[in-house]
């Protein structure tokens, strides 16, 4: 059944090079993560690696009062985000395509952290514009930098805010207010991982 999976998600791909949902969605940097990683773990490559590639670079931003050279979800949308930026430099990096402005991308990261050591959805803390921090999003930051050999501007409150959210059964929560869960746990772990921590608890 392997042939018949990879199958499957070839049909996914678009003529832009990048992956729906399903078959005939729009391309969207999450979706292209996934197949990656997916047809990787078959034993398969993508199809048109060189329009998943250029697919992947075009979704970088430019020209805008503040995120610049992050990434975004679609073609179709206008502003980046720190998830979207993750999947694609995530999948640039498994499919060995070159990130344009590295220089730029970094900063655009570094810029997302809040000075709680988190990191925001859309936060552009030079701009003083500020979403609220969580562990996903650290996460997703985090690893984006790592990828560059970066460490993040506050980077033992990062490592606070991270642990702050550990709860006394070990597990992490997103953010304050909310029950902890294993896809968050996961995203802990990975992001303290990923800053040379250890895992208490």
């Amino acid at each position: 059944e392997r042939s018949e999976i990879a199958q499957l998600v070839h049909s996914y791909q678009n003529a832009d090079g990048g992956y729906g949902d399903w078959y005939n969605d729009r391309s969207k940097a999450g979706s292209t993560l996934t197949a990656i990683r997916t047809l990787f773990e078959l034993g398969e490559r993508p199809i048109n690696e060189t329009g998943l590639i250029s697919f992947l670079q075009r979704l970088q931003v430019s020209g805008l009062a503040w995120g610049n050279y992050g990434f975004r979800s679609s073609l179709k949308d206008q502003d980046a985000d720190i998830s979207s930026t993750f999947d694609a430099v995530e999948g640039l990096g498994l499919i060995q395509g070159s990130v344009p402005n590295q220089a730029g991308l970094i900063y655009y990261l570094k810029d997302h952290q809040n000075l709680d050591g988190g990191f925001g959805y859309q936060t552009n803390r030079d701009a003083g514009i500020i979403w609220d921090s969580t562990v996903l999003h650290s996460q997703r930051g985090l690893l984006s930098l790592s990828r560059f050999n970066e460490a993040p501007t506050f980077d033992q409150d990062a490592v606070d805010f991270i642990l702050g959210n550990q709860q006394t059964n070990g597990g992490f929560r997103n953010y304050q207010g909310e029950e902890a869960r294993v896809s968050y746990t996961y995203n802990a772990v990975s992001a303290l991982l990923s800053m040379g921590q250890s895992i208490p608890r």
